[in-house]
């Protein structure tokens, strides 16, 4: 998927349909932030899935929502849970196919 489809629905996420420049390049940094830190997790993203780059675009809005709202460091759960589902099957496939 696209980086402009990403930013996209990252700002259909928080809601925001036409954010100032200086916004939308803040979003972009949080998506390439988002996919680097999933990385340093263990996960290859596909560009060409969608659940990964939902999953990148998840992870993305809440770096912004906690910035923003200077909420709890915590990960909400839903965001925990899909980031232990995607290396599980990553890693369940290295196996498999190993």
């Amino acid at each position: 998927m696209a980086g402009s489809d990403k930013l996209t629905l990252l700002k259909a996420e928080l809601n925001m349909m036409n954010p100032p420049a200086e916004r939308v390049t803040l979003l972009n940094q949080l998506l390439e932030i988002a996919a680097s830190r999933i990385k340093h997790k263990g996960i290859t993203l596909d560009d060409a899935d969608a659940g990964d780059a939902h999953l990148q675009v998840e992870y993305a809005a809440w770096l912004y929502r906690r910035r923003m709202q200077q909420a709890t460091a915590q990960m909400p759960e839903y965001l925990r849970l899909d980031l232990n589902d995607r290396l599980i099957h990553e890693k369940g496939q290295v196996i498999s196919n190993g």
